[in-house]
C-alpha cells in the first residue's frame, strides 16, 4: 500500500455555450489511440454536425479530443449521459474561432469528469457556406482522434530527497506521486516549492484514483508553495504503507 500524492492546477477549459437547437442522427463510438475521419454534410438534407461518442471507464484520469485537418471552422459540444438536444444545454463547449477545436476533460477540472458515456457534437455553425479552395462547398471533412489518459504514478517520493517535477497541459496540468510511509512514523511533512503557479496538494491513503472529493489531506491556498503536515490521530501513529 502506498500514499499518492498529486499536485494539481485548476484551468478553465471550455467556453460558454451557445443556443442551437438541432434534431439528432446516429453516433459513432471513438477508441482511444485511433484517428478517425470525420463528415459534415451542409446541403439540402443533410446535417451541420457529426455526433460521436466516448466511454469513460473508472480507470480514466483525464479525456483528450483533437479535430485536426479540418478546412472549416468546427465548434465541439460535449454532454454526459444523454444526447444532446440543445446546444445551451451541455456540459462543456469549445467554440472559438480556430478551425481545429481540442480540449481535456480531467477528475479534477472544474466540472470533474466522471465514468459514464459521454456525447459530442463537432458541427459548423456558420451563417455562410464555407470556402475550401476558393468555392463555396457543402462538404466538411476533418480527423478526430481521443487520448483516454489512465491514472499512473509519474513518480515517487523519498523522505529528505528534493525531486523537480513538471506539470503539462497535454496531461491535465496533474502529476500522481506515491509516498512510502514506515511502521513507527508520528508525523510526515510535504513540501512544494519553486513554482511560479497556485499549485494545490491532495494526499489519499491507498487511493491513486485521487478527486476533489475523496482526498484524505488537502491544502489549496492561493500560494505559489504549499506545506502538509500529516500526524497520528490523538497523538499516535500516522499508517504505514
Amino acid at each position: 500500500m502506498k500514499f499518492h500524492i498529486i499536485i494539481i492546477v485548476f484551468v478553465l477549459l471550455f467556453s460558454p455555450v451557445l443556443s442551437f437547437s438541432i434534431e439528432k442522427a446516429g453516433k459513432g463510438e471513438l477508441i482511444s489511440g485511433r484517428m478517425v475521419s470525420g463528415h459534415i454534410d451542409l446541403s439540402d438534407g443533410g446535417l451541420n454536425y457529426q455526433t460521436f461518442k466516448i466511454k469513460v471507464s473508472p480507470d480514466v484520469f483525464a479525456v483528450k479530443v483533437t479535430v485536426s485537418n479540418s478546412p472549416a471552422d468546427l465548434d465541439i459540444f460535449v454532454k454526459k449521459g444523454s444526447e444532446i438536444e440543445n446546444y445551451n444545454n451541455v456540459d462543456f463547449s469549445r467554440v472559438q474561432d480556430v478551425y481545429n477545436e481540442s480540449f481535456l476533460i480531467s477528475r479534477l477540472s472544474e466540472l470533474p469528469l466522471e465514468d459514464g458515456i459521454y456525447y459530442m457534437d463537432v458541427c459548423y455553425q456558420r451563417d455562410n457556406l464555407p470556402v475550401i479552395d476558393g468555392k463555396r462547398t457543402t462538404e466538411i471533412n476533418f480527423n478526430i482522434e481521443l487520448d483516454l489518459q489512465k491514472y499512473s504514478v509519474s513518480g515517487t517520493l523519498y523522505p529528505g530527497v528534493s525531486a523537480d517535477y513538471k506539470l503539462i497541459p497535454q496531461k491535465g496540468m496533474a502529476g500522481l506521486y506515491a509516498l512510502k510511509i514506515p511502521e513507527n512514523t508520528n508525523a510526515f511533512r510535504i513540501d512544494l516549492y519553486n513554482t511560479k503557479a497556485d499549485l494545490d496538494l491532495m494526499v489519499a491513503y491507498n487511493n491513486k484514483k485521487i478527486t476533489r472529493n475523496n482526498n484524505d489531506f488537502l491544502r489549496d491556498s492561493l500560494l505559489g508553495q504549499e506545506t502538509l503536515l500529516v500526524t497520528g490521530t490523538n497523538g499516535g501513529q500516522v499508517k504505514s504503507g
